[in-house]
């Protein structure tokens, strides 16, 4: 995974647990997924509501970016409350909020997400 690391090591501790947090299969798949977008990864943007209205943002608290995706995997494939990442992370609500909506939008451009054409539905 390269230098960066998840903060709580805790999500780690058997592909049982990485299932249940990612819904990938393995700590593998999951590091091998993440080294396939790292390198696009500089380019994400992320908004916040202070950018949006033009307002000098607050200083943002540094979230390594495996991290962020750690964190939209936990509420999309866990569909753990955006208070509970917000507590485990030690971060705010909008935070969690800001990087869910963040990751959404990039994977959706990232990795192209289609509709299956409708014959093979």
């Amino acid at each position: 995974m390269g230098p960066q690391t998840v903060l709580n090591p805790f999500f780690f501790v058997s592909d049982h647990t990485m299932r249940y947090y990612t819904s990938f299969p393995s700590q593998e798949v999951f590091c091998v997924f993440w080294e396939s977008i790292c390198p696009s990864t500089q380019y994400i943007v992320y908004w916040t509501k202070a950018q949006r209205i033009a307002q000098a943002p607050c200083p943002a608290r540094k979230i390594p970016v495996i991290d962020k995706f750690f964190i939209y995997c936990c509420r999309v494939a866990a569909g753990l409350k955006e208070q509970v990442i917000a507590d485990i992370f030690q971060v705010s609500t909008s935070t969690v909020s800001w990087v869910i909506i963040t990751w959404a939008n990039y994977l959706c451009t990232e990795v192209r997400c289609e509709s299956p054409a409708r014959d093979l539905l």
